[in-house]
Order: C-alpha cells, then structure tokens, then sequence
C-alpha cells in the first residue's frame, strides 16, 4: 500500500506541531491538513504553510490514513473520544507526546489501527532534528521523519529517556551556550561575534565528534595541553560540578517526561 503526505492529518500545531511542519515545508513535503484547538492558530497554519486547517477533528479525518498527534498529554483524553470511530478500515496513528505509552493509545482506537510512538525534537523545523521512532516501527513512518533529521530506532521503554536526550536538552544547551556568550561579551567581543562564535564553537565541535566516531573524553584530551589554558578552564568546571550538573538536569527531564503521562488521566476505552 502507498502511503503519501496527502494522507496525513496533523493534530495539533503548538510549539513541536509547528516544528514539524516547518521541517516539512522546507523539505517540500507538508502534510494533507491540519486540526488545532483555535480557529487563529488554524488561521496561522493556513496562511503560513497553505495546507487546509481548521477546528473539526471529525471533519479532517475523512480520507486520512496517517494520524500524527502533537497535542500535548494532558489534552489526549478528549482528542481519543473523536478517533474511536476512526480507523476501522485500517491506519496509522502516530504520537508524538511525551509520556502516553502505546497502551494507552490502543485502548482508544479501533484494533486495525498501527500505533507507533515517535519523538522528534523542536530542531526538526530546520531539518536537523533527531526523531526516535520506536522499534518496528513501519518504513512510511520512517519516512514521514526522514526529510526533518537523523531517525533512529528505539525501544519503546527508552522514548522518555530519549525524550529528555533530544527533545529537552536543546534548552539545556542554549543555556550552556548563553554562559559562553557572557563569557565572550566579558572578555570585550560585540554581541553579535559572541553569539557568531557560540553557534559555530558549538555546531563544530559536534560534527567533530559525529565524524569521529571517538568518546567525547578522547577528543577532549586530544586538545588539551599539559600548563595550558584549556586544562585551566576544565578544572574550573569541575570545581563548579558542571559535567554532574548537566547530566543530574538531563535526569530530570527524562524523570518528568515520564511522569506526565502518569499524573494525567488517560481513560479507558469505553
């Protein structure tokens, strides 16, 4: 069977629905429609990808194939009431929510459906995202990620960690890039070089360990000169506990990424 992008409905375009759909747009490749709670983010979605888009979950769903649900946890209860009548020719549903495991979704759709749980991050929007999909996940929902970034299979019970990995440690990042960026306009470079610098320190020194293939440790000591000024710097991080300090955060978020799927309500299928 043929999959397309014409057969897919995005449910939801807040802050990871609307990366999604700008990966897309640059790939060439957006979805059939969209569904949204308000009739200004439809709006929005409308104007700015041109793609149908509109309020009526019901609605959307005649011809679709392929669900992608980027609506936050909490919110899935009642989006799992208008889809229960979905799907009884066959489909896929795809989540894209943190902390709903795929028991949850089966007990809300009809038993043809494929459930498949992925989790992209907010990179995706400039095509260099990381997208895990779980293990045995179908090749057309590979390929709905493909265009955004990297797509890596992933047991479904590492997804919250992956979670806290890839989807929260941009903002953990971006914090560490802010400290160098302070660092850059302390030591007297204009606002723009800092960030310049920042960025491409940064995006540099992850192609290098990509290339690699090598620890980050063995890189780190590649460069670091006995007397030198890096190994000066490096001991002043370690007197701040920031390697502890970065990961204890990256912990966190995995922690949270599965408690919100647990503090929220998902019911029963009735």
């Amino acid at each position: 069977m043929e999959y397309t992008m014409q057969d897919v409905t995005l449910l939801g375009a807040g802050k990871l629905g609307s990366a999604l759909l700008r990966g897309w747009q640059r790939a060439g490749r957006l979805p059939g429609r969209a569904v949204t709670k308000s009739e200004a983010t439809a709006g929005m979605v409308r104007e700015c990808f041109r793609i149908p888009a509109g309020t009526s979950i019901d609605e959307a769903l005649v011809g679709t194939r392929t669900i992608i649900v980027a609506v936050k946890p909490h919110q899935w209860p009642e989006v799992a009431g208008t889809l229960e009548a979905w799907g009884d020719g066959g489909g896929t549903l795809v989540s894209v929510m943190a902390g709903v495991d795929c028991d949850a979704l089966r007990r809300r759709v009809s038993d043809r459906v494929d459930v498949v749980r992925a989790m992209p991050n907010v990179l995706c929007s400039f095509n260099e995202g990381v997208t895990a999909v779980a293990d045995g996940a179908p090749a057309h929902v590979r390929a709905l990620f493909a265009p955004l970034g990297t797509v890596l299979d992933v047991p479904e019970g590492s997804l919250d960690a992956f979670t806290a990995l890839t989807a929260s440690a941009p903002a953990l990042v971006l914090r560490l890039m802010e400290g160098f960026t302070d660092a850059a306009l302390a030591l007297g470079l204009p606002a723009d070089s800092a960030q310049a610098v920042a960025a491409q320190v940064f995006r540099s020194t992850g192609a290098w360990l990509a290339q690699s293939g090598e620890h980050p440790a063995v890189l780190r000591k590649r460069i670091t000169t006995p007397g030198g000024c890096t190994i000066a710097g490096l001991m002043e991080l370690e007197r701040a506990r920031s390697a502890v300090g970065f990961a204890d955060a990256l912990l966190a978020t995995a922690r949270r990424a599965s408690e919100l799927g647990a503090t929220k309500s998902v019911l029963p299928k009735s």
